[in-house]
């Protein structure tokens, strides 16, 4: 691993069988009690008794076995000695094949059938043999009585294996802290062996197995772990260390996963233990010294959402933040029929689906996002729904500014009045006028509104009429402005105060206040007019209950009940509008029953009734006998199927 000698590594040389050039595997003969042999493990022995075929070995660890002559060779040994500090073990050896035999707790035995190390001494040169050990350890973690961190060990042999070590499920084996450089941990806990380019490659530097971290891979139903390293780098080799037994290396706590994005624009996935930021304050400290950034333009958010955390946020265990960089981002919502640069209060901005604040009275927000692109949207009334901004490059570092200009959405709708008691109303009397509004919300349209039929008409942008036909089915929208096509025009962008509405609506009479609420509000009051909108819907005029006025060939009109409550004043009223003469208008009620004369003037008229009027001139009519041509009084006399009048005892009657 670092190059550092191995010393207290015993070493030996003997004879091979081919270098005796003798055939030892016959009869048996060759072999004797008291003999010392090797057999095809390198392993010494001695012959305590032979057979036909067999040989009874005594091993140096005491073992007795009984072994075929065939993979038994005598033992010749030539030289033997033991490594120094420096690793370096000296031998004079004649120069023929001979076979090395090293044994150190930190070298692998030979496997069955694996062949011996030979060498070729030659008297030309010294030979110089080096020899590595095997790099693999056993990587394991034991839990202590107390607490929740788990102690992490590195072993090189399995009879230092504690009864109580746990394999560490998902885990890896990082280089230098590199999460590309790792070697996954077998789930089982079985040895790993390290890849070679992580050995030094000059003499003297620290052991690279110090500089080893592990790492767990976060799972679900599993509490995330942090490495927390122990022991500190030291001078002398760590895999050295491992043949007297264990090395503590490290610590496994309870963690915060935090993802962050490296210099390379990758994300990262990190574990930093609890007890280091149980709150974003603390968070944000450590990880400004992580990632080489200052605190302050630092941000933890929650997964999606790209506002910024609170300090005193609280942390808890197996939690998932993202951290980046801050950067400023100011959103202001203009009213369009404002020179003065009057801002809408109240608009919701959502950064990457997630409400991030909403403007103040001024309009405006600043907020401190992710850096990045950001998908960006605004909801508020006066979009209809909301705006989708697109995406916006917000970068670290400045502020980014975006303007941007309300839409002004009208709508006109009809309330009815609660009609009087019982004891209030009397029978037949009209219902109450309903109160028509204009609104810039729908949520300021109150349940049971109605609709009606008629025409707005309002000046919008750079000095274009709008006007829209309105529907009896419910409540008309009037789309007078769209802010995004008035980016960049000259302010205001609108007339609110330019407003005029024609209503209709069957069985009443519109009655516009005059004059104009909203336009001598406009004129009177600076400022946005639809921001004063947006507070409360105005009361443009009225629909009073009328009746139908029908004409020949012309038509109909309403007229308010209010303003005609009987039909002298009915007459009045239509002859003032006709310009017509009250003597010379006849007017008839058109019913179910048939036509009826309105002759009474002091007859209460009805909500609903179709009244009939037409111009008439002055007609005489006399009714006499044929025979005596006298007077017939008290005729009927009918005019269009109708009664009109009936004759005089002088049998006359003026119509």
């Amino acid at each position: 691993c670092c190059l550092s000698g191995l010393a207290g590594a015993a070493c030996r040389l003997r004879h091979s069988q081919k270098s005796m050039s003798t055939d030892l595997y016959g009869s048996g003969e060759e072999f004797r009690p008291g003999m010392q042999v090797v057999d095809a493990d390198g392993r010494r022995g001695e012959i305590a008794a032979t057979r036909r075929k067999t040989l009874e070995v005594s091993f140096e660890d005491g073992m007795v076995l009984p072994l075929p002559l065939n993979g038994l060779e005598p033992y010749a040994e030539w030289a033997h000695g033991s490594t120094g500090l420096d690793g370096t073990c000296c031998l004079i050896a004649p120069a023929s094949e001979l076979c090395l035999e090293m044994r150190h707790r930190l070298l692998e035995k030979r496997k069955d059938g694996e062949p011996p190390v030979m060498i070729h001494p030659s008297t030309a040169k010294p030979l110089v043999k080096e020899v590595f050990p095997k790099l693999a350890i056993y990587v394991y973690a034991t839990s202590p009585i107390e607490g929740d961190r788990k102690i992490v060990w590195f072993c090189h042999s399995v009879e230092h294996l504690p009864a109580q070590a746990e394999a560490i499920e998902d885990g890896k084996l990082l280089f230098n802290g590199i999460r590309s450089n790792s070697q996954k941990l077998p789930s089982d806990g079985e040895k790993v062996e390290l890849p070679t380019d992580w050995c030094n490659v000059v003499p003297g530097e620290q052991c690279p197995l110090a500089g080893l971290t592990v790492e767990v891979e976060s799972s679900q139903g599993k509490v995330p772990q942090a490495w927390q390293r122990t022991m500190a780098a030291g001078e002398s080799c760590l895999f050295e260390q491992l043949a007297a037994g264990p090395v503590a290396v490290g610590a496994l706590l309870p963690a915060v996963i935090v993802r962050s994005m490296d210099s390379n624009g990758i994300w990262q996935k990190l574990h930093i233990s609890h007890e280091d930021c149980g709150t974003v304050k603390l968070l944000r400290k450590l990880l400004a010294d992580q990632l080489d950034e200052a605190e302050q333009g630092l941000g933890v958010f929650w997964p999606g959402n790209s506002t910024a955390l609170a300090d005193d946020v609280e942390l808890e265990v197996g939690m998932e933040v993202v951290a980046g960089v801050l950067a400023p981002f100011k959103i202001k919502v203009l009213a369009p029929d404002s020179s003065g640069r009057e801002g809408v209060e109240g608009v919701v901005v959502e950064v990457d689906g997630k409400e991030c604040g909403s403007t103040d009275g001024d309009g405006t927000v600043v907020l401190r996002v992710q850096e990045g692109s950001r998908s960006v949207r605004l909801r508020h009334c006066c979009f209809g729904a909301e705006r989708d901004l697109g995406i916006l490059d917000i970068g670290a570092g400045r502020q980014q500014e975006c303007t941007v200009i309300a839409d002004v959405r009208l709508f006109f709708y009809a309330t009815e009045q609660d009609p009087p008691s019982d004891e209030e109303q009397e029978e037949d009397s009209a219902p109450p006028p309903s109160l028509v509004f204009v609104a810039v919300s729908e949520d300021q349209i109150p349940d049971g509104a109605t609709g009606f039929e008629g025409r707005a008409t309002a000046t919008g942008l750079a000095g274009k009429e709008v006007t829209v036909e309105l529907s009896e089915k419910g409540p008309s929208q009037m789309l007078l402005l769209s802010g995004r096509e008035a980016e960049g025009s000259h302010m205001p962008a609108c007339s609110l105060g330019s407003l005029t509405l024609q209503a209709r609506r069957s069985g009443y009479c519109w009655q516009p206040k005059e004059p104009s609420p909203i336009a001598e509000r406009a004129k009177e009051l600076d400022g946005s007019e639809y921001l004063r909108l947006l507070n409360c819907p105005m009361a443009l005029g009225f629909f009073n209950a009328a009746l139908r006025v029908q004409r020949e060939g012309a038509e109909d009109i309403n007229m308010s009940i209010a303003e005609s409550p009987n039909v002298g004043s009915l007459r009045a009223r239509v002859s003032s509008l006709l310009r017509i003469s009250g003597s010379s208008i006849r007017m008839w009620h058109v019913g179910k029953e048939g036509r009826r004369l309105l002759g009474d003037d002091s007859e209460a008229t009805k909500f609903g009734w179709d009244v009939f009027v037409e111009e008439v001139a002055p007609v005489a009519v006399r009714v006499v006998t044929a025979c005596c041509d006298e007077a017939v009084a008290d005729a009927e006399v009918d005019l269009e199927g109708a009664e009109a009048g009936r004759t005089d005892s002088d049998g006359r009657c003026k119509l």
